[in-house]
């Protein structure tokens, strides 16, 4: 799918130069032309869809911990002997210990991932 979204990108957006010619007898500002609309092509093909992901991605990082909690509670309730290992995250929080630098450290597994 890239490859036919650069050609067409490349050739209608950025005024890319259809020859026959070998590259070696063109002229150079077309050879130069060429060259600007590829790269610009290209580098379109790669920063929107990019940029997409991006933004639905960093739309996890808002949903994230609610989602999780969602979840936990989901599964106390069908399934009560898994409702003793769920932790809870305000307490796991509050239970940080310190280390011999005086830096603070999680007992929590789990609260690590939640402080990246």
């Amino acid at each position: 799918m890239g490859a036919p979204l650069v050609g067409f990108l490349a050739e209608y957006c950025f005024h890319y130069n259809i020859n026959q010619s070998p590259t070696s007898d063109m002229p150079s500002a077309i050879r130069e032309n060429n060259m600007d609309a590829l790269g610009k092509s290209l580098m379109v093909a790669c920063a929107v869809p990019w940029s997409i992901c991006l933004a639905v991605y960093s739309i996890l990082h808002l949903t994230y911990a609610k989602d999780r909690d969602s979840v936990d509670k989901q599964t106390s309730k069908v399934d009560p002997e898994r409702a003793s290992l769920i932790v809870d995250r305000e307490q796991t929080k509050n239970r940080l210990s310190t280390d011999s630098q005086g830096t603070r450290r999680s007992t929590d597994s789990r609260d690590s991932i939640d402080q990246i």
